[in-house]
């Protein structure tokens, strides 16, 4: 029968899952970027074509506003607007001079006119019909819709063409409640029946020779037809794209295109319109046939115009809709054909797995076999005790050593309570394995032991065998004999301490005055370093043992210069000094596995840098080597020499305490409390001695 486990579906559900996630995610982001791709590129396109647009109608207006600017600044047309500021003749009347000038005759609304209007009259009559000709070969020139030139109070006086409406006056009154009719101008875009007219404004000032304050005497208007300029832009490319402009102003929005006819609608604009080349949706009405947009726009310079275009959104919506069916289309077809792989894949590899495992599972039990062999034999070979106890402190197993260690038989010990053991092996056991019961790590340790009346030194390791559901588990115990190593370690030990002692009284034996001096500074050194709060073993060893070999190198410098009487000179001092270099070269050879070296090497080195041989100050020198500085001078400083007398304790004191300090001041001051103190009162009773 089958494993239920091995022919287990979860494996593969989990996978196809798994997969389906995969493709849905990773088409999804495909999916997204194809639509990205897809309005991004619609964007630039609409962006070029905006651009071009934009460029167009900046130079249209700009013609118009140069031609109408010029027009304006016509000295004919000057001196016609300021001789009709000064007179107070009907606009009505004005107008009809340009097209029938004044003969003389009174007749019609020329009756009732007094001899200075009459007069008037007949000075502005050739006037008028001048400009009225050049208004209508300005208009004919210019291709616009009509010319007109209006007076201060904003009445026609000389028209021409089609261009002026009633309308058009409300709106020029109300730029000059606002001060905009001082400079040249457009207004907005308005429908005249199957026209679309924009008309610029300038003002026309007197000639210079007439008045030279520069005020307007009336206002030229141009009205421009801009069918044309609309169907230059309103077809940009063979792509479906349409041209329009929008225009903003007094709070509305108003598209201005020519689709079928002519349209002025009112839009509304969307956020973020014309800060940006992406397109916006919106709705165009009458132009697109009220359809959704996607527009993009550029501003006009000088003008409150954008030069828009735009595209059908339902088209680039369509688009992206093929897109995303091909995409979907696709990860449909690549999630079957890799779910199909998935299905084949597990089905083979679950045939391929059954027999795989009855291999191994033959393989594991003859490996198992031979390895069971192998460990036996190599329990059985090795020299270490080894014990496996279990939750119940029972002994599982036990190899021969620990048989031998525990004076049994291997079978009795089989399933043996520890606490059965003796009593030195029972005590030992109890207390390892609790350690490891209640801390779960591992142990070591190095253990005396009295086995037959004989003292063996034991390394003693424990390992955790941890159970699965939590419980206390087994516990590997391991007693491997160290006896003659440390009995090794210490033979080795003594042969160094007799070497160290054997160098110390070389050296005593070379100067009487030396005597004791070794010890006595090692002695100090270690009170030294306790009242520091030193109390380390690794630094009282390297104190003590340095101290002993510090005065090694005397032994090379000559007798005469060791027990001269009186100062040395500057040369002999020299030479005493090369004592350290002579002690460092012969004990070079030896590890004392502290660094013993060092500090000798850097005992007399001072904290100002005048100690010997390296220069070296501060916290470039060693701890036991400050704290030996200290010891050793004070020592040298309260026995005598040959060429003076010992020091009290207070000026040797005050020598240590000199400035620059060349002593570490720390260590000074354990040297003063130390002495204070009954075993620093007895130490110098020593040293006196």
């Amino acid at each position: 029968m089958r494993n239920p486990e091995r022919v287990s579906l979860l494996p593969l559900l989990t996978g196809l899952v798994l997969l389906l996630a995969l493709t849905l995610i990773g088409s999804m982001r495909f999916n997204s970027a194809e639509q990205r791709e897809i309005l991004d590129r619609t964007g630039n396109q609409l962006s070029a074509h905006a651009s071009t647009a934009a460029a167009m109608v900046t130079v249209w207006t700009g013609v118009q506003r140069d031609a109408v600017a010029e027009m304006a600044r016509y000295d004919m047309l000057r001196l016609l607007a300021s001789e009709i500021a000064e007179t107070d003749l009907p606009a009505a009347l004005l107008r009809e001079l340009g097209e029938s000038p004044w003969t003389g005759q009174e007749h019609g609304r020329h009756s009732g006119l007094d001899a200075r209007d009459r007069q008037a009259l007949r000075d502005i009559s050739p006037h008028a019909a001048l400009i009225y000709r050049k208004f209508a070969e300005f208009v004919s020139r210019h291709d616009v819709a009509g010319a007109t030139l209006l007076d201060r109070t904003l009445e026609p006086v000389i028209l021409v063409g089609q261009g002026w409406q009633a309308e058009t006056r409300t709106l020029l009154k109300q730029r000059r409640s606002e001060g905009l009719l001082s400079g040249d101008g457009m207004l907005p875009v308005r429908l005249q029946g199957e026209r679309l007219l924009v008309d610029f404004y300038c003002p026309v000032t007197a000639p210079g020779y007439v008045s030279a304050d520069g005020s307007p005497q009336g206002i030229l208007l141009v009205s421009c037809d801009i069918g044309r300029l609309l169907e230059g832009i309103g077809q940009p490319s063979g792509m479906g794209y349409l041209g329009l402009l929008l225009e903003t102003g007094g709070g509305l929005v108003q598209a201005i295109g020519m689709g079928e006819r002519p349209s002025l609608n009112q839009v509304t604009l969307p956020a973020g319109f014309g800060q940006d080349m992406t397109p916006r949706d919106m709705v165009l009405p009458a132009i697109a046939g009220t359809r959704d947009c996607l527009v993009v726009g550029q501003p006009v310079p000088g003008t409150s115009w954008y030069a828009a275009v735009a595209c059908r959104a339902d088209s680039v919506r369509q688009e992206q809709d093929d897109r995303a069916r091909r995409v979907w289309t696709v990860a449909g077809l690549l999630f079957l054909c890799l779910a199909g792989v998935l299905v084949w894949s597990y089905w083979w590899l679950g045939i391929r797995r059954e027999r795989g495992e009855v291999r191994e599972l033959k393989d594991l039990y003859a490996t198992m076999s031979r390895q069971r062999c192998l460990l036996d034999t190599v329990l059985r070979a090795m020299h270490s005790a080894l014990a496996l106890v279990d939750g119940e402190g029972r002994i599982v197993y036990a190899n021969t050593e620990f048989a031998r260690l525990a004076r049994c038989q291997g079978e009795v010990l089989h399933l043996m309570q520890v606490r059965h053991l003796p009593d030195y092996l029972a005590r030992s056991l109890e207390r390892h394995v609790e350690f490891v019961w209640r801390t779960g790590t591992e142990f070591s340790d190095q253990e005396d032991m009295m086995v037959e009346g004989k003292l063996v030194h034991l390394n003693v390791q424990c390992l955790p065998f941890g159970a699965e559901d939590g419980a206390p588990g087994s516990v590997v115990v391991v007693y491997r004999d160290i006896t003659a190593h440390v009995e090794a370690e210490q033979r080795l030990a003594t042969m160094l301490r007799q070497t160290v002692e054997a160098f110390t009284h070389a050296v005593e034996a070379v100067d009487p005055y030396l005597k004791g001096q070794s010890g006595l500074t090692g002695e100090l050194a270690y009170h030294l370093a306790a009242w520091l709060g030193k109390d380390d073993p690794a630094l009282e060893s390297t104190l003590r043992t340095a101290a002993s070999l510090s005065q090694v190198g005397m032994i090379r410098l000559p007798h005469e210069l060791l027990t001269k009487a009186g100062p040395l000179t500057p040369e002999e001092r020299l030479q005493m000094e090369k004592h350290v270099e002579y002690a460092v070269e012969a004990l070079r050879g030896i590890d004392f596995g502290l660094p013993v070296l060092e500090t000798i090497e850097q005992m007399h080195e001072r904290m100002d840098g005048s100690g010997y041989p390296r220069k070296l100050q501060g916290g470039a020198i060693c701890l036991p080597a400050r704290i030996l500085a200290v010891a050793n001078t004070f020592c040298a400083l309260m026995r005598p020499r040959s060429y003076r007398r010992r020091h009290d304790e207070p000026a040797a004191l005050a020598i240590l305490r000199e400035r620059p300090f060349k002593y570490d001041q720390q260590v000074v001051d354990a040297l003063a409390a130390f002495l204070q103190s009954a075993q620093g009162k007895e130490f110098v009773q020593t040293l006196q001695q």
